[in-house]
């Protein structure tokens, strides 16, 4: 596919890679009656694609982000229904994307692929006689300047309707004027075909006009504003994004902002009328995350809406339960899981917009449970793979060209045990090992890494317990070597699985189980004695079987003496579920998690949140989903659903305050309240109740409570 089309482009004069968006065009004779027709192509950064004036597709943003310098993306459409025998044009509107992206702070400006927008495509048109015809991008096509005079992903977009060329899609639209289109090299990556699900228009929120030019859209959301105006020839709108409010009612925008001041401007979109007739804009080559926005206008407004867009990942999941905070923190959940992936997981959709790893192996439980992600985690997976050093050195962020501050790629095992851990999880959850036997030789390299950049077994490197409350993060030698275990087990498990002998990997996981006990535990580190430490020392199977009583006593009175108040980032987060569970202790984290008072999940909900927070207190991104482990609690524990790769089994823990609960995990489904439990399972499986094990049939099974 596309092996014999051209890398095209608009070169601008004098050479600036700032230049306004591109159209290209061409058009062709199309004789015969059509069978079926597809389109294939790749646009970098992003691209729209118009056949005969229409657009080819209801998706958006669609080159994924990869390294564009290994593999690089494209899709494919059936394109049969906007053809016509006699004269037709295909056209594309170019966007930069992150291929073109002028920002520094995260080495963007300076990545190796980066480029003017550029396309590649192939129009194959089949008879029903049989035959083909193929219209391929080369120096045939023309190419102009669009009115989209200024587009970054990461910040905005500006449009100049007095610039647009109108019927430029069209076939009888005279292009001759237009310049050649200018043949480009490619960006070195291998073309692969698309294979993720796409970014969508999910949906359009009304707002509420607030005081003064500021709206509020009731939610936060990653996409845009929509508007339609009426007004004369020069009159402006801007758009400008946030999340929060300052205390007078004008927006704060502080946070949003806070990485891109060197490119000159805010997050905001800018629109200039033709004048005329009604106008409706909204940009094509970027996206805000945002709950509130001012529109500020000389010009009449008729309508303005928020534009919801994200990757559209598809449910398998659902969760409720009768404590509305409880349900309020799954919606915010699976909320944040959304808005927080377009093409890849990222960190949050308004500051960053980076695939963090550590934020997306944490979050990766839970995500699997509420959507069908294979897809998108394989090719993520597959990227991530692609940055692999031969050292075996893994990045922290990906995709990511390796200049700035990820440079030194020194986040640790729990970031970097995203390339093991969640392939490990995807064969847990689906039973399929196929991203495992992709990547073995990957986990293998990495474990051996590790190895250079530890003494004794004790990993020094690594970005540790990222924002607890305090800021203040323990002794990054103790969750790195936790994860440091857990990845070794887990490249044991993946030998197993696979055939190969997982000798050497339980022998190494038991060194550096040793090396923890001897130098973390028995060694007078201050830190020790803390939630995360003892947390995550017994989630990850550093206390010996007789210990883990005593040592989750002490995690409960630390708990307890802090008010029943969570002091953990997020690995600690994650942890600190499981361990209090399976400890006995569901009920001191049930206090945890509905505390009124900061740090606790129910004060992100008492304050209005509808996404999840990047920090307990609030003073960061809104809209994150590294703390999102409590939603894999309510699937696994209040609910009772524990898929493994061996084995399902369903085990309820009730709680006094829960009076009933309902979730389903693809054909798995629970519902009890306080008399009866309904399961439904699709295959043979186990339900542990009040401590009786019983096997169940594939089937519906009602049972008392009591029995």
């Amino acid at each position: 596919m596309l092996k014999d089309a051209k890398w095209i482009s608009h070169q601008p004069r004098p050479y600036r890679l700032d230049a306004p968006a591109p159209y290209l065009r061409r058009t062709f004779i199309s004789d015969g009656s059509i069978a079926y027709a597809t389109l294939t192509f790749c646009a970098l950064g992003y691209g729209v694609c118009l056949i005969n004036g229409k657009d080819v597709t209801d998706d958006v943003l669609t080159t994924p982000f990869s390294y564009y310098d290994r593999s690089v993306y494209y899709n494919t459409y059936d394109v049969t229904h906007l053809l016509r025998r006699g004269k037709n044009s295909v056209g594309f509107i170019l966007g930069n994307g992150i291929f073109n992206d002028a920002n520094d702070n995260w080495g963007m400006s300076h990545a190796t692929w980066r480029d003017l927008p550029k396309v590649i495509a192939e129009l194959t048109i089949t008879y029903t006689d049989g035959t083909t015809m193929t219209i391929l991008t080369d120096s045939s096509f023309k190419t102009a300047l669009s009115p989209t005079t200024y587009n970054n992903a990461r910040c905005g977009e500006d449009f100049d309707a007095r610039l647009e060329t109108v019927g430029w899609s069209l076939p009888d639209f005279d292009d001759s004027e237009w310049q050649k289109a200018v043949v480009k090299s490619g960006p070195g990556g291998t073309l692969k075909p698309n294979t993720i699900p796409p970014i969508r228009r999910i949906r359009t929120i009304t707002p509420v006009k607030l005081t003064g030019n500021v709206y509020d859209l009731g939610e936060n959301i990653s996409g845009w504003v929509r508007f339609k105006v009426k007004g004369s020839a020069g009159d402006e709108v801007h758009v400008v994004y946030a999340e929060k409010l300052h205390d007078d009612g004008t927006i704060d925008n502080e946070n949003e902002n806070e990485l891109i001041r060197e490119l000159g401007r805010i997050h905001s979109d800018n629109y200039i009328l033709r004048g005329g007739d009604a106008e409706e804009w909204e940009p094509m080559f970027t996206y805000h995350g945002f709950r509130y926005f001012t529109l500020e206008t000389n010009a009449e407004l008729l309508e303005v809406s928020g534009v919801l867009a994200h990757t559209d990942l598809q449910a398998v999941g659902s969760f409720e339960c009768s404590n509305e905070t409880l349900n309020k923190l799954h919606a915010a959940t699976v909320k944040s899981t959304l808005t927080c992936y377009h093409s890849i997981p990222e960190d949050c959709p308004q500051r960053e917009q980076n695939g963090w790893t550590g934020d997306a192996v944490i979050s990766a439980e839970q995500a699997l449970l509420n959507f069908d992600m294979y897809a998108a985690y394989r090719q993520w997976i597959s990227d991530f793979a692609d940055a692999q050093r031969p050292s075996g050195q893994l990045p922290c962020i990906s995709p990511h060209p390796g200049n700035g501050w990820t440079g030194s790629w020194d986040a640790g095992p729990a970031w970097d045990g995203a390339l093991i851990l969640i392939p490990y999880y995807i064969f847990k959850y689906t039973g399929d090992k196929t991203l495992i036997e992709e990547n073995f030789d990957g986990f293998t390299a990495y474990l051996d890494y590790l190895s250079t950049v530890s003494e004794d077994h004790i990993v020094r490197v690594g970005l540790g317990d990222w924002n607890p409350p305090s800021r203040k993060r323990i002794d990054h030698r103790i969750t790195n070597t936790c994860y440091y275990h857990t990845l070794a087990n887990t490249v044991a498990d993946c030998a197993k699985l696979l055939g190969a002998d997982p000798t050497p990997y339980r022998e190494l996981a038991s060194d550096i189980r040793h090396a923890y006990r001897e130098k973390l535990i028995n060694g007078s580190v201050p830190d020790m004695n803390t939630q995360t430490a003892l947390a995550c020392g017994i989630y990850h199977g550093m206390y010996e079987p007789q210990e883990v009583h005593e040592v989750s006593a002490r995690l409960v009175k630390l708990i307890e003496e802090n008010g029943y108040h969570i002091d953990c980032g997020c690995l600690g987060t994650k942890a600190m579920f499981t361990v209090l569970t399976e400890t006995g202790h569901a009920d001191v984290l049930f206090k945890m998690i509905l505390n009124p008072t900061a740090p606790s999940y129910a004060y992100w909900i008492a304050q209005g949140m509808d996404t999840l927070c990047e920090r307990w207190y609030m003073d960061a991104s809104h809209n994150h989903h590294y703390f999102s482990e409590i939603d894999h609690w309510f699937y696994k524990y209040l609910a009772g659903i524990h898929i493994s790769a061996d084995e399902l089994v369903i085990k309820p823990y009730f709680m006094d305050d829960i009076k009933w609960v309902r979730a389903h995990h693809r054909d798995i489904s629970v519902y009890y309240d306080e008399k009866k439990l309904v399961i439904t399972v699709p295959k043979a499986a186990r339900l542990i109740l009040n401590g009786v094990s019983t096997e169940l049939a594939a089937g519906t099974h009602t049972i008392s409570r009591e029995r």
